[in-house]
């Protein structure tokens, strides 16, 4: 399958960056994000029927919260995955 990516001079010079450090081509550069991706989604999941919430239910819970997608993605807000062991160790 091919698959065509359009992105901007910036974005193509960090790339070529960060391919020419590696020593791997754009190709596998791709395919290893996508997987990351893949796995990352995986490891997410929740079974939302399981927990009594229906496609509906789900989608307006969607909508509501996509006003918060860009501070929730934002990785400084990884520090919130760990929160209990980041707050003790500051004790």
């Amino acid at each position: 399958m091919n698959i065509t990516i359009n992105i901007s001079a910036e974005q193509q010079e960090k790339l070529s960056y960060i391919q020419q450090k590696s020593g791997i081509d754009v190709d596998t550069l791709v395919n290893k994000a996508i997987e990351k991706q893949d796995k990352n989604r995986q490891d997410l999941e929740i079974n939302l029927k399981s927990r009594g919430i229906n496609q509906e239910e789900a989608q307006i819970m969607r909508d509501n919260l996509v006003t918060f997608a860009d501070d929730w993605n934002n990785p400084e807000m990884s520090i919130y995955d760990n929160y209990e062991q980041h707050k003790n160790n500051l004790e």
